[in-house]
């Protein structure tokens, strides 16, 4: 059993052999189901909803979302290790767009809500500006938060972040 993953998502993973990234069965492999949460209004209506007869072959494992100071926490230290001068600063500002975002994509009740992933782009964009000044790191930053907002007063919100 192989398990191929094809796309521009493997570029620079370690096992990548000709653009595919290749996982092996290991012996003890478990099979991972992951589904959205019932209870979030985000995904109430779009959820797809797994019967019990399938459910019954899984362990449930609930991972809890990261709280504002370990946000913080992982912010800091990549823009701290990025060589990022007031990485502090920096991530409490990031950190600060990134909650607003967050109110804002539930006033607008947009089914797209800002990800850690957002929050990490941000932070590669900062560090990816630093180190080559022509890059507009702050444009992109607004572009990440603002795309998951669909009517023009939350973006212009965003913007003026």
């Amino acid at each position: 059993g192989l398990l191929r993953i094809t796309g521009g998502g493997v570029a620079g993973q370690p096992g990548v052999v000709d653009g595919q990234y290749v996982i092996r069965r290991h012996p003890n492999f478990r099979l991972f189901l992951a589904q959205n949460p019932s209870q979030d209004p985000r995904y109430a209506g779009t959820r797809n909803a797994f019967s019990v007869s399938l459910l019954s072959h899984f362990v449930p494992v609930i991972v809890p979302g990261s709280g504002a100071k370990e946000l913080r926490e992982i912010c800091e230290k990549k823009l701290a290790a990025g060589g990022y001068p007031k990485w502090r600063q920096a991530a409490d500002a990031l950190l600060e767009t990134y909650e607003r975002t967050q109110q804002l994509v539930e006033q607008s009740k947009s089914k797209h809500p800002s990800t850690i992933r957002d929050l990490l782009q941000a932070v590669s964009l900062l560090v990816a500006a630093h180190e080559d000044p022509r890059l507009r790191a702050v444009l992109g930053i607004r572009c990440i938060f603002r795309q998951k907002l669909h009517d023009r007063e939350h973006q212009k919100e965003v913007e003026d972040l």
